[in-house]
């Protein structure tokens, strides 16, 4: 509830605004969501299989220096896992591009990559979103990278 003060307070100094207790509330579920996802970040563990997978997944790529597919089944945390070894890949200084064809996916991914890895940039590129060539990771539509000016 710091928080909370702080921004009344800081609020009435700045604007007069009409609807203040209406931007209180929405700051205090703002506070409510962004101290729930922190929470989430610190609790999030990959199971024995989820682990084994990331780790199978780079003994290849060093041992084949290849493409690796990872097939895993509905519910197995797909996205999640994909984030940890994007977060491994970018600890190793590569950048990394995550496709999808939905934009809920891409925003699923941005978000799963930005709890597991929130200190780096990563950026949506779709439709006339574009992202900065310095990110770190880039989520893209597989039909805007498709077109000429991606």
């Amino acid at each position: 509830m710091a928080l909370y003060s702080w921004y009344r307070k800081r609020i009435k100094s700045i604007l007069n605004i009409e609807y203040l207790d209406v931007v209180i509330d929405i700051l205090k579920e703002l506070e409510n969501l962004f101290g729930n996802l922190i929470k989430m970040r610190k609790e999030i563990k990959l199971r024995d299989y989820q682990e084994e997978a990331v780790q199978s997944v780079f003994k290849n790529i060093v041992k084949w220096n290849r493409l690796i597919c990872l097939i895993l089944a509905t519910w197995c945390w797909k996205t999640i896992l994909f984030s940890f070894i994007a977060k491994k890949a970018v600890e190793w200084g590569k950048k990394v591009l995550v496709l999808a064809h939905r934009e809920e996916l891409l925003t699923q991914a941005k978000w799963a990559l930005e709890m597991i890895i929130p200190w780096k940039k990563i950026m949506i590129e779709q439709g006339a979103s574009r992202a900065d060539l310095d990110s770190d990771i880039i989520v893209a539509s597989v039909a805007t990278l498709g077109r000429e000016w991606s």
